[in-house]
């Protein structure tokens, strides 16, 4: 028999390794659009996966780190493992399979690794833990969250309700053993594919400002009565022998064995965690114990209540799981919930051994030999404390109420808040904060806080507005002065982000107090070619917002009624072909003109391409703004009745004057924009309201 390294341990309690989750940056991005765009006003129990690593080499020790990723959110655990097997299935890796890095070799360890075997690297295999993130309304929420109770439900929720299920009463006919057995082969499955390592997440999202605040668990069951620990023995093939009449590991080559059944369920089962099963000594007495004894000598069994019992019957068996830590003292957290499980089937069990394997290398692995006293409670208890249903004739669950632990199970609760060290004295905080405003460009931020407003609105006032409409939308401004700026502005509002501006006239010094995208700079600027009102406008647009597309086109709209000279003639032409191009390549045209005639050539060329436009005109204390140019549907063109409000009359169709040449002869009052400031204003948002209509 071999020598057994540990030491005997004096009433030292089983303590557990804290978790340390990671949580990436583009999950908080994540967490931000389901808030805004999904969940809203709701408060809704989302799936949360979290991701952990097994590598096959104590070098790349992931330290109980845990990484919560923006594909976390809202995929539960059976959909992330779906996706890796179809991933892995057709060549994608969907985590990092294998690294071009030398393995760290343990001498005398032969374990079974086909990756590492033909690649010579180091292997990877996913460990996916199961969660759940709720996000609150008001940081309050978050502050005052009742963490006992809260906690207590998560537990449920994500574990013990699938553990130790409520007792449903079978249908008349149904046989009594009938309902017990289908209750068994129920509990069997559940057990089986239960995964141990759970957490849960509880944010605020203050999407104005881009903080995050949230506060994290990784719940777990405390029983009261503690388990100790009598013998700690760092390295699997150490804990070959008997102790005490107590047998370990039968020899190296059950070991190896453990090693190699649990390699095939983390790469077969990534959705259940930890992995545990049970290791049963089928050998009877230590005489058959040492190197000659054979791998067929211990059994491997699923850890299912069943499987418990037999192996209780048994002199001697061990509880095998992955251990996502790197301590040597502690085991991972989520061995207080197989331990728990295993206390709350078995409550008269006095001792058990448990095998953490780390990073699938038997020299870093951790045997505990464990004892501790029965508990006063059990599986029945258990099941009071989780949920006490109310059910029909039939065996269905109508309403649950779900009490504190404690009002069944006096020293039954949920426990594992992460707490925060702060610089204050060692002092723990509750709940963090993130800051992602200071990550981000200004630019882009910029962007995301003039989308926010209008994302709000579907919260509650207008819930089937559709914003991205909106913003891919095209506008075309014909005129880039005082109806222009205000168009221009009103259109930023409503998130439009592809804005052309045309105009012929230059900024004067009279402009800038009315127009309001432009500055005195504007007027005096040294480069002719930018005093152009559009091209300064569209400048002035993207001063305001950087990530807006505006580009300003000086063109001069012909006119009708207004001659043009034989040398002209050319230029005339590339104008009206320019004019008819831009119109086909935008959405909507504004036709924001100063002069009545100068909308003539826009209107039937929208009318000709079948593209709405919004015509705006002032006089001193009226004004008119209407739409016109969107055909009627081909299907309704045959119907004898006429769709109401498809086809409309342009500005020159309700009128009873022809275009004509209004600019010649003019006195100075009306060669200037005389109206009422405000105006302006007034008509411009009424028009982008018309565009925010259709």
């Amino acid at each position: 028999m071999s020598q057994l390294c540990g030491t005997p341990l004096v009433d030292e309690k089983l303590k557990y390794k804290e978790f340390f989750p990671h949580i990436e940056v583009h999950f908080w991005h994540e967490l931000e659009r389901c808030k805004l765009h999904k969940w809203g006003l709701q408060e809704p129990i989302v799936p949360l996966t979290l991701f952990s690593t097994v590598v096959t080499s104590a070098s790349f020790a992931s330290a109980a780190t845990l990484s919560i990723r923006p594909d976390s959110l809202g995929n539960d655990v059976a959909t992330v493992t779906s996706n890796w097997k179809r991933n892995t299935i057709s060549g994608v890796s969907y985590d990092a399979t294998q690294n071009d890095v030398g393995a760290k070799s343990s001498s005398g360890v032969s374990l079974t690794d086909a990756a590492a075997a033909e690649g010579g690297g180091v292997s990877c295999f996913p460990v996916l833990l199961k969660g759940q993130v709720q996000n609150f309304n008001t940081v309050e929420q978050l502050y005052r969250l009742s963490r006992r109770e809260v906690l207590w439900s998560a537990l449920q929720d994500l574990l013990l309700r699938s553990l130790f299920p409520p007792c449903t009463r079978g249908s008349p006919n149904e046989s009594p053993c009938s309902a017990q057995t289908s209750e068994d082969c129920t509990m069997e499955a559940t057990w089986e594919e239960a995964n141990f390592a759970i957490a849960a997440l509880f944010t605020y999202a203050d999407l104005k400002n881009h903080r995050f605040h949230y506060t994290m668990a990784f719940p777990a069951l405390d029983l009261g009565p503690p388990v100790y620990v009598r013998r700690r023995i760092k390295g699997g093939y150490n804990a070959v022998g008997c102790v005490d009449g107590t047998l370990y590991f039968p020899s190296r080559r059950a070991v190896d064995g453990a090693h190699e059944y649990l390699l095939n369920r983390l790469r077969d089962h990534p959705g259940r965690g930890p992995n545990p099963f049970i290791l049963v000594n089928c050998v009877a007495s230590s005489d058959s114990v040492g190197e000659g004894a054979e791998k067929d000598a211990v059994e491997c069994l699923s850890f299912t209540p069943r499987n418990i019992r037999y192996a209780l019957k048994r002199s001697a068996f061990v509880i095998v799981m992955a251990d996502l830590s790197a301590s040597g003292r502690f085991p991972t957290w989520c061995a207080r919930n197989v331990v728990g499980a295993l206390r709350l089937l078995q409550p008269c069990i006095r001792s058990f051994c448990l095998y953490c394997v780390r990073c699938c290398d038997v020299e870093e692995s951790v045997f505990f030999d464990c004892f501790c006293d029965p508990l006063p409670y059990g599986f029945e208890e258990l099941r009071k404390a989780v949920t006490s249903s109310v059910q029909t004739g039939e065996g269905k669950v109508e309403a649950e109420v779900v009490p504190a632990p404690d009002a069944v199970v006096g020293s039954l609760r949920a426990v594992g808040w992460v707490e925060h060290r702060t610089e204050d004295k060692g002092a723990q905080q509750r709940v963090r904060c993130i800051d992602l405003g200071v990550m981000m460009l200004p630019e882009l931020l910029a962007e995301s806080s003039a989308r926010l407003n209008l994302d709000l609105m579907k919260w509650r006032m207008l819930r089937e507005l559709r914003l991205d409409g909106l913003a891919h939308c095209r506008a075309l401004l014909l005129g880039s002065g005082t109806l222009g700026c205000n168009v221009a502005r009103h259109l930023l509002m409503w998130g439009v982000r592809n804005i052309t501006l045309v105009d012929r006239g230059n900024v004067s010094f009279s402009n800038p107090v009315r127009q309001t995208l432009f500055e005195l700079s504007d007027v005096t600027n040294p480069q002719v070619e930018e005093r152009n009102k559009a091209v300064a406008a569209a400048k002035a647009l993207k001063r305001i917002l950087p990530t807006v597309n505006a580009r300003g086109v000086p063109l001069n709209i012909r006119m009708p009624g207004h001659r043009i000279d034989k040398e002209h003639e050319s230029e005339a032409a590339s104008d009206v072909e320019k004019l008819d191009q831009l119109i086909r390549e935008h959405d909507v045209v504004f036709l924001l003109t100063d002069s009545r005639e100068a909308r003539w050539l826009p209107t039937v060329v929208t009318m000709a391409h079948n593209k709405p436009a919004l015509s705006v005109a002032l006089a001193f204390d009226s004004y008119v703004v209407m739409r016109h140019g969107v055909d009627v549907p081909e299907c309704d063109k045959n119907s004898a009745v006429e769709p109401k409000g498809e086809r409309l009359g342009c500005y020159f169709c309700s009128d009873v004057v022809a275009p004509c040449d209004s600019m010649t002869a003019r006195t100075l009052d009306q060669q200037c924009t005389v109206t009422r400031p405000g105006l302006s204003a007034i008509a411009s948002a009424i028009a982008v309201e018309l565009l925010a209509q259709l």
